[in-house]
């Protein structure tokens, strides 16, 4: 045996003899079948199929943004409305500004006035249900603010069925409830008015 560098590989010299490594396991082929999307997605347009590689980059690069120039002057005041405007998210935060304050005192008038605020006592082994503050701003078709509204929701996710509450009432009317009741309006040949209401009492 030649060695070129006997420092580097002694074949002859005494020791202890190194550990054999184990083999290295093939890797996995994947099945020769061709993938598709699941069924139950064919009425959706799934346009994220790739997940971003580069973690770092932006997820909105600015070179791929239209500048605020080529937009017409509404779309501009209406973009720029969305990015000065803010909704915050805690009562401390809507308690700086004076437009969140009447906001809220505007809900609460509307919940004494329909007759939904009352001062009661707990019942015995009953929780509290806490309650929290929503914000958010209309706008105008133009963009321009329409208004502030904050309304009062209650925490019923606290709550636990079969001994907190025991039925389930829905406010909102499904599209089939709302087409019984035009059939039902037309069969007995009456008028039907409707209103928008900014508060409604579900009592």
């Amino acid at each position: 045996m030649i060695c070129e560098n006997p420092i580097q590989y002694d074949a002859f010299a005494s020791g202890p003899t190194p550990p054999l490594l184990p083999p290295l396991d093939p890797p996995l082929a994947r099945p020769p079948r061709v993938r598709k999307p699941p069924s139950r997605l064919g009425d959706y347009h799934c346009f994220c199929t790739k997940a971003a590689t580069n973690h770092l980059a932006p997820p909105h690069p600015g070179k791929s943004m239209l500048p605020l120039s080529n937009l017409s002057s509404s779309h501009s005041h209406f973009t720029l409305s969305l990015l000065t405007s803010q909704e915050p998210k805690s009562f401390h935060q809507a308690n700086k500004h004076l437009h969140w304050r009447e906001a809220i005192q505007a809900e609460i008038s509307a919940l004494r006035q329909n007759s939904n605020w009352t001062l009661v006592d707990l019942p015995h082994r009953k929780p509290v249900i806490g309650c929290k503050w929503v914000y958010q701003i209309k706008y105008k078709a133009d963009g321009t603010v329409e208004r502030y509204k904050a309304r009062l929701v209650a925490k019923g996710y606290t709550q636990t069925e079969g001994v907190d509450y025991f039925d389930t009432l829905s406010p909102v009317a499904k599209v089939t409830t709302f087409i019984c009741v035009c059939l039902r309006v037309l069969k007995m040949v009456q008028k039907v008015k409707f209103a928008s209401y900014s508060n409604l009492s579900m009592a």
